[in-house]
C-alpha cells in the first residue's frame, strides 16, 4: 500500500484527504480526493484538474510553477485551492470553475478553507473565495504595527473569528468582514464606525 504524497496540513485538519492505494501508477500520487472535488496534479506539473461531482467532468487549469515547484492543493469539502508561484488558485464545485488571483509576489500566503469560502492572506491583503461565485476579492489592510510582531499564520489568526458563512478580522482598529455568500469584503473602524 502507498499514499499520495501530497497533502496540506492547516492547524493540524487534514485537508486533502489521504487515500491509501495500491495503484502502482504515478498519477495517483497527484491525486487528492474530498467531499465532491479530486485534485489531480499532471505529471508534468503544467496543470490541475478537478474533478467535479456537480458536473461530473473533469475542469483542468493550466499552471507555470517553477523548475522543482512542488504544487502541493488543500482540498476540504467541494472546494480546492493552491500556489503556484505568484498566483492562487482556487475551485469550487458549486460552480464547475476555477478562480485564479496574480498575487503581487511570490513570496507564500496562508490558506484557511472554511465549507462555503477560503481565505488567503499575507501582511498586506486579505483574499477571499466565495464557492458560490468562484472568484477572488481582495481587501488592503493596514497591519504596520501587527505585521512587525507577526511570526506565524497562528498570530495573524488569533484575531480572526470564523462563523457560518463569513469571516471576520481584527486589525489595527478596523473589524474586516467577509461574506461567504456574496463574496465581498466590507470593513469598519471599530472605534468610531466609519
Amino acid at each position: 500500500m502507498k499514499s499520495m504524497r501530497r497533502m496540506s496540513v492547516l492547524g493540524g485538519i487534514v485537508f486533502s484527504v489521504v487515500v491509501m492505494t495500491s495503484w502502482n501508477t504515478t498519477w495517483a500520487q497527484n491525486l487528492a480526493i474530498s467531499q465532491g472535488v479530486a485534485i489531480l496534479i499532471s505529471d508534468d506539473n503544467e496543470s490541475i484538474s478537478a474533478y467535479c461531482t456537480e458536473t461530473g467532468k473533469w475542469i483542468t487549469q493550466k499552471v507555470s510553477p517553477a523548475k522543482g515547484e512542488v504544487i502541493v492543493p488543500s482540498v476540504l469539502r467541494k472546494m480546492a485551492c493552491c500556489q503556484v508561484g505568484d498566483k492562487l488558485y482556487a475551485f469550487s464545485a458549486q460552480t464547475g470553475e476555477w478562480g485564479q488571483l496574480e498575487l503581487d509576489s511570490k513570496e507564500k500566503v496562508n490558506i484557511e478553507i472554511s465549507a462555503s469560502f477560503i481565505i488567503a492572506h499575507n501582511k498586506n491583503q486579505l483574499h477571499g473565495f466565495a464557492a458560490s461565485k468562484g472568484v477572488w476579492k481582495t481587501i488592503d489592510i493596514k497591519l504596520a504595527p501587527f505585521a512587525e510582531k507577526q511570526t506565524s499564520s497562528s498570530d495573524f489568526m488569533e484575531n480572526a473569528a470564523y462563523v457560518a458563512d463569513a469571516a471576520f478580522f481584527t486589525i489595527n482598529n478596523h473589524l474586516y468582514a467577509f461574506s461567504g455568500l456574496t463574496g465581498n469584503w466590507d470593513s469598519i473602524n471599530f472605534k468610531n464606525g466609519k
